[in-house]
């Protein structure tokens, strides 16, 4: 080949490269995010680690169930992240409620400023 040909070969490809960088770095952060995802799946599943399914978690309810109406209840508590002014605040309350004899799942949003 020509070294003009050549030349004009790789101002092509390298402008295209740039022009696409975008679209090219994202295609790279994701295919590397779903590697390192399979990587770490596999690596837990070969330790044992974290291999039951969540669907496990939402099964029929033992005995001890029955003074709660069938009916089990979960208090969810975000915090905000370390900071200067009140780090400790809770900032989202979630009341999480499972009815195991209707199979469903109930969420109630509670507001941080209703309690005074």
């Amino acid at each position: 080949m020509k070294p003009k040909k050549v030349r004009r070969q790789l101002q092509y490809f390298f402008t295209l490269l740039l022009r696409h960088y975008r679209l090219i770095l994202l295609l790279l952060t994701i295919t590397t995010l779903v590697l390192a995802g399979l990587t770490l799946k596999n690596f837990l599943a070969r330790r044992g680690i974290f291999t039951r399914d969540i669907a496990s978690f939402f099964q029929q309810p033992s005995q001890n169930l029955a003074l709660t109406n069938d009916r089990t209840n979960f208090l969810i508590l975000g915090i905000r992240g370390s900071g200067p002014d009140s780090p400790d605040l809770t900032d989202s309350l979630l009341l999480l409620s499972v009815s195991y004899p209707n199979q469903s799942i109930s969420l109630l949003s509670i507001p941080r400023d209703l309690w005074v």
